[in-house]
């Protein structure tokens, strides 16, 4: 849910960069239970269960990630963002446009808030 109306936090900027993809037919989530092999798994089982059919692109964040942010939605640390190799491009664009800087780290995005953002 979009935090009060009228303000857009930093978690909210980045659930409208996963919304985004997903229109694209990326699976794209939020806050996964499990290590990050195990909620890579399940999200593709779930992915080709409606569409066998579909490439297997994915992007999320995991539940211990939350961390990450303040209780206003503010992101105060890195947030590593696993991603399949085929979204980091069109990932990285769309979280730069929201206002974040990304960084490779080995095959995840590492996700922060943009110096001017952060000022």
């Amino acid at each position: 849910m979009i935090g009060m109306v009228g303000v857009v936090s930093d978690r909210d900027r980045l659930l409208l960069a996963l919304t985004e993809l997903v229109r694209y037919g990326v699976a794209a989530e939020e806050s996964l239970p499990g290590t990050a092999d195990e909620a890579r798994e399940r999200l593709l089982v779930d992915l080709w269960t409606r569409a066998p059919g579909a490439l297997g692109s994915y992007a999320f964040w995991l539940r211990t990630d939350e961390t990450c942010f303040g209780p206003d939605g503010s992101l105060r640390a890195a947030l590593p963002l696993h991603t399949s190799d085929d979204v980091h491009e069109p990932l990285q664009f769309l979280l730069a446009r929201a206002g974040f800087e990304v960084h490779t780290s080995g095959p995840d995005l590492l996700v922060t808030v943009a110096l001017t953002e952060a000022a």
